[in-house]
C-alpha cells in the first residue's frame, strides 16, 4: 500500500471550533475530498501557542519596519515570536509536508489578504501574509500553499 502524502490544513477549516470567537469555518467538501487522497493534518497555531477559545482577536501591526502579531484590543500582548517558534516546530516535525491549506485573512494563517495595521492599530489599506503561514512557507519552500478559497484547489 502506498503511503498518502501529508498535507496540513488549518483546524478551523477541518471543523474544529478553535477560532477566536469559538467557531469553526468548516469546509466539509474540501476536507472530505482532500482526506480521500491525502493524510490531512490539522493545525491551529493560535491554540498551539496557548491562546484560549474564545479569545480576544489578534491582528498584524507594522512597528519599526517589522510586522508583529498583537492583541487587537490593547496592542500590548505580542505573539509573534511564539508563532515563529511554532512554525519552526511544525517544519521540523513534518519536513515533507506536500501542501498546506491556510485560513484566508487570518493574522496567523492568511496568504496575501490579511489586513496590516499601523503601530497604533489603524488599517493601512495594505494586506500581507499571516505570520505562521509566512514563516512555515519560508521554512518549507517546496510545500504548495493554498487557502480555502484558492481556485487552484479545484485541480489539486
Amino acid at each position: 500500500m502506498t503511503k498518502k502524502k501529508q498535507i496540513g490544513m488549518s483546524s478551523c477549516l477541518v471543523g474544529y471550533s478553535v477560532r477566536y470567537d469559538g467557531k469553526s469555518k468548516y469546509q466539509p467538501i474540501l476536507y472530505q475530498n482532500l482526506q480521500q487522497r491525502y493524510q490531512v493534518l490539522s493545525f491551529c497555531p493560535e491554540v498551539a501557542i496557548g491562546l484560549t477559545i474564545p479569545r480576544s482577536a489578534i491582528h498584524l501591526r507594522q512597528i519599526n519596519q517589522q510586522i508583529r502579531v498583537l492583541d487587537k484590543q490593547t496592542g500590548q500582548k505580542d505573539y509573534t515570536d511564539q508563532l515563529y517558534r511554532y512554525a519552526k516546530l511544525i517544519a521540523q516535525r513534518y519536513p515533507n509536508l506536500h501542501a498546506y491549506i491556510f485560513k484566508q485573512s487570518s493574522p496567523s494563517c492568511g496568504l496575501g489578504k490579511t489586513k496590516l495595521h499601523t503601530a497604533n492599530g489603524q488599517f493601512t489599506r495594505q494586506f500581507t501574509d499571516g505570520i505562521f503561514a509566512q514563516q512555515l512557507s519560508s521554512l518549507l519552500p517546496n510545500m504548495q500553499v493554498y487557502t480555502e478559497d484558492s481556485s487552484e484547489l479545484l485541480i489539486f
